[in-house]
């Protein structure tokens, strides 16, 4: 019988109230005109019995860009900053930073993309970090393997608890796999200022 994991799961968190609210929010703030929109994203905390109890912290929004864009220009792709964490006001001084998350608000029809890119996954890895994705048509997720107690076992042992864990001295290598990728069935409700 394998043991339960300290942390919460991608389903323990997508479980809670707060958190799909939360993704609403993120994905109505994404469009703040008609003509534009944003990534929008931030911290999922956990704190009280067993890690239940999540609390959100907002990052600062990505930059602006055209609803209608159409040609892909990687030096303008929408992107969010998560490299810094915020512990919410709301949130005890015991908890823990469990997850990311992040909207992908341009179309794939004006050239975006719904699924997680290649550095959000990397960024998974490297921040042994859950990450959300939330899009037009579905809720991504993206992490560690399952059932990686080592991860977890990491985290416990973080002299960093209200952030990333940190890597210790000569432990990085570099991502090999040690992600996963998957879906969630839900997706928000068109936002006030979404054109489709």
């Amino acid at each position: 019988m394998s043991q339960r994991l300290l942390y919460p799961s991608v389903a323990d968190i997508f479980a809670s109230q707060v958190v799909k609210d939360s993704f609403q929010k993120a994905w109505d703030d994404s469009f703040p005109t008609p003509e534009t929109c944003r990534e929008q994203g931030g911290f999922i905390y956990a704190d009280g019995e067993g890690f239940r109890t999540f609390h959100i912290s907002w990052a600062p929004p990505g930059a602006m860009e055209s609803q209608s864009r159409r040609e892909i220009d990687p030096t303008k792709s929408l992107s969010i900053n998560l490299t810094t964490p915020i512990l919410p006001d709301s949130a005890s001084a015991n908890a823990v930073l469990v997850a990311t998350f992040h909207t992908h608000p341009l179309s794939p029809d004006a050239g975006g993309n719904e699924h997680p890119s290649n550095a959000d996954m990397d960024n998974a890895y490297y921040r042994r970090m859950p990450g959300f994705v939330v899009s037009r048509s579905v809720l991504y997720y993206y992490n560690r393997v399952p059932g990686d107690e080592e991860s977890d076992h990491r985290r416990r042992k973080t002299d960093n608890p209200n952030g990333y864990p940190r890597w210790a001295e000569g432990e990085f290598v570099e991502p090999q796999g040690a992600f996963l990728a998957g879906k969630i069935k839900w997706r928000p409700t068109s936002a006030s200022n979404q054109r489709d």
